[in-house]
């Protein structure tokens, strides 16, 4: 069995990595636009209903509570 060349192996790995750590930048962008898409509809709840600052913090907690429990089921 003939070995493959260290040269090779060293630019498979290089293109893993860049292929890895684009799919990870990619993954980070939409996790951001969708962050953006959901504020922005927060944002549209409040102003539409003319919600209290009390009334608003309680829809930011409840909404981060979501995001919280995202983070800790994904671990």
């Amino acid at each position: 069995m003939q070995s493959i060349p260290r040269a090779k192996v060293t630019n498979c790995e290089n293109v893993m990595t860049s292929m890895l750590s684009q799919a990870n930048q990619e993954g980070q962008q939409d996790k951001a636009y969708s962050v953006s898409i959901r504020l922005n509809a927060l944002a549209i709840i409040i102003v539409k209903n003319q919600l209290s600052p009390a009334a608003t913090s309680e829809l930011l907690m409840k909404e981060a509570a979501k995001y919280e429990a995202q983070a800790v089921g994904g671990l």
